[in-house]
């Protein structure tokens, strides 16, 4: 089975212009990034690589933006369908030629597209039976399927990667001496960052992403002075990537964990968003911000799947 990311998406133009108006531009930037990009698991070939110059097109209407302008299509299905949205037909705007949708979101509802950009699921509650992620030890499993609902933060399972490559976690030139190596669980929060540096007397910008590492030790399998020293080295090259370690080594290790997990503005998003129904308005709202990205994965994969109908 192989894998291969992509990247595609689509906001509407009354969720954007919404967007924009929150004091927000980092966090905004790096969700919708974050949104943007998505794994499949095929035995096909799906790559993005064509030599039909009309699927060429296609596909670079469908990426460009990340995420870009959904098809006038689409924005009048949703437009028709919720009822949030008016089109824009003043004057000024005819004479420009443009074709624009406006939103008509109360403030509430505004502030509610920015909390849509966390997803989570409160319907999955995962267990010992049900959850699919790698683990290495009992205590992983207990971690994930006990303390977690005992501390009120069952919604990380959904969130917590395990058995990342420490490689693709530290920095570029120190990944080769750690690419046989995983780490336990680790969460990279979507929320972009960045730095100015000189380079050669050149001012340049890095953006980057803050996240961390966590380690479910487990006293027998790190009490050795060699395995404390590499544990050691590892963390230093996880925080010099500006990423964290937590380390559990007992029961009661779990608590201190909670404190940051509740401390963390967009683990903090995910967990009321996990407790909210999906009714209502709060479901209008996740269907209007989420589901132009959908439509966007959706039309990406049909484009390079070779068992497409004409």
């Amino acid at each position: 089975m192989n894998q291969t990311q992509f990247q595609a998406g689509y906001i509407l133009d009354g969720i954007n212009d919404s967007l924009k108006r929150l004091d927000k531009s980092k966090e905004v930037k790096g969700l919708l990034k974050h949104l943007s990009c998505f794994d499949i698991e095929t035995n096909c070939n799906i790559s993005s690589n064509s030599a039909d110059s009309f699927t060429s097109v296609i596909h670079n209407l469908i990426v460009r933006g990340i995420p870009t302008r959904p098809s006038i299509f689409i924005e009048n299905e949703f437009l028709e369908i919720f009822q949030k949205f008016k089109k824009d037909d003043s004057d000024f705007t005819k004479q420009l030629g443009n074709i624009k949708y406006e939103s008509k979101l109360t403030e509430e509802e505004q502030n509610s597209i920015f909390s849509a950009l966390h997803i989570i699921d409160p319907r999955i509650k995962l267990n010992k039976v049900n959850y699919n992620g790698k683990l290495g030890s009992d205590f992983e499993k207990d971690f994930i399927t006990k303390y977690l609902p005992e501390n009120d933060i069952e919604f990380l399972a959904q969130v917590l990667e395990p058995q990342r490559k420490l490689s693709t976690i530290v920095k570029p030139e120190v990944a080769p001496s750690v690419n046989s190596q995983q780490v336990d669980f680790s969460i990279e929060f979507p929320y972009q960052q960045y730095e100015d540096a000189t380079v050669f007397g050149e001012k340049k910008r890095r953006y980057y992403n803050r996240g961390f590492v966590l380690e479910i030790d487990g006293e027998r399998w790190h009490s050795s002075e060699a395995q404390n020293l590499l544990d050691k080295w590892r963390d230093n090259c996880v925080n010099g990537n500006k990423w964290e370690v937590k380390r559990i080594k007992k029961v009661e290790d779990v608590k201190n964990f909670v404190t940051t997990i509740n401390t963390s503005a967009s683990l903090s998003i995910l967990k009321q968003n996990y407790k909210k129904n999906l009714s209502d308005n709060w479901l209008d709202i996740l269907q209007l911000t989420l589901s132009p990205f959908a439509i966007a994965r959706v039309q990406n994969n049909y484009r390079t799947n070779p068992f497409k109908q004409p």
